[in-house]
């Protein structure tokens, strides 16, 4: 396993755990009902790396399923921006500005897509709860705990 798919692999992990200890799953899962037992995949389609992880009684939980209800495909520098918070973007003059980085930004980018195994399902409501509520409660968190290393 390259260097590359192990840091994937840990990020993966350690944002399970992140988020199971410092964000109030429960409370997240209560206000939307997310109950229905869906399981989302994150693919790291550089690495082709998958991990699918399903909310249980508040918990993140990280599964086998071979039948994801979504995927959010992105490549592992992608995800290490979205960590980070921030992009460097680099200007005509040669000058590099620093700008912020988001799901939303990633998805208008074409850097992040979202596939669903129902196309009469707009997953673009669930990109909108993971921008909203998952990623501006858990990623400060996460990238206080793993960020200073990107």
């Amino acid at each position: 396993m390259s260097i590359r798919a192990r840091l994937a692999t840990t990020l993966l992990r350690a944002i399970q755990k992140i988020l199971n200890k410092n964000v109030d799953v429960g409370d997240i899962q209560e206000r939307y009902n997310a109950t229905k037992g869906r399981v989302l995949e994150i693919y790291i389609d550089d690495l082709d790396i998958r991990a699918n992880f399903k909310i249980e009684n508040g918990k993140v939980e990280l599964i086998h399923c071979d039948n994801p209800n979504a995927t959010v495909q992105m490549p592992l520098d992608t995800m290490l921006f979205l960590i980070k918070g921030s992009i460097d973007i680099k200007q005509q003059d040669g000058t590099v500005r620093m700008d912020s980085y988001t799901p939303f930004d990633a998805w208008r980018r074409g850097e992040l897509v979202i596939q669903t195994d129902n196309p009469n399902e707009c997953w673009l409501s669930d990109l909108t709860l993971f921008g909203r509520e998952i990623y501006e409660q858990a990623f400060p968190i996460i990238k206080s705990k793993i960020g200073g290393l990107l």
